[in-house]
């Protein structure tokens, strides 16, 4: 929606996903990442703010790349 340009491009969660790990290591302060330390160390209202981080990192990503994937 915020790139109608660029429509559904497949891979944009390989561009996410280490955002995501990167903004989950900043609130854990640890490394590994393990599914049972994310239930048990991060609120409801870190994860929010971590998936707010990723989206718009995401979003800035890929308008600055948005030229490599769409039709001209």
């Amino acid at each position: 929606m915020r790139n109608p340009a660029s429509a559904y491009v497949q891979g944009i969660n390989d561009l996410a996903a280490p955002l995501l790990i990167v903004f989950l290591q900043g609130k854990l302060g640890k490394f590994e990442l393990g599914e049972d330390e994310l239930k048990a160390d991060l609120s409801n209202e870190m994860m929010l703010a971590v998936e707010a981080d990723v989206f718009w990192c995401l979003t800035k990503l890929v308008s600055d790349i948005q030229d490599n994937y769409t039709e001209m």
